[in-house]
């Protein structure tokens, strides 16, 4: 389980102060780096983007605090592994 970026959720909340939320949320894409610096390994960077963006509520409810952050990470992860075996899946036909 990776550190909850405490400095990444109250920069991406000053931002919403300023821009959409779903933009901030997004800004830079400091948060999908810092979670992308763990499962690199798994997923590729255009891969696992397409996977955030599916999920971008989520993350907007965790900077809301409405979301603890090992329930996203868990989300993240069901959705790594369901990516996996579709990959799988479709290697196999």
């Amino acid at each position: 389980m990776i550190p909850e970026p405490v400095e990444i959720k109250e920069e991406i909340r000053r931002m919403m102060g300023v821009m959409d939320e779903k933009l901030a949320v997004w800004y830079g894409n400091k948060l999908q780096s810092y979670i992308y610096k763990e499962v690199k390994g798994m997923i590729d960077w255009r891969s696992f983007l397409e996977l955030m963006s599916k999920r971008t509520q989520e993350l907007l409810r965790w900077v809301r605090e409405e979301v603890k952050w090992e329930d996203l990470l868990r989300l993240i992860e069901e959705d790594l592994r369901k990516k996996e075996r579709a990959d799988l899946d479709s290697f196999l036909r």
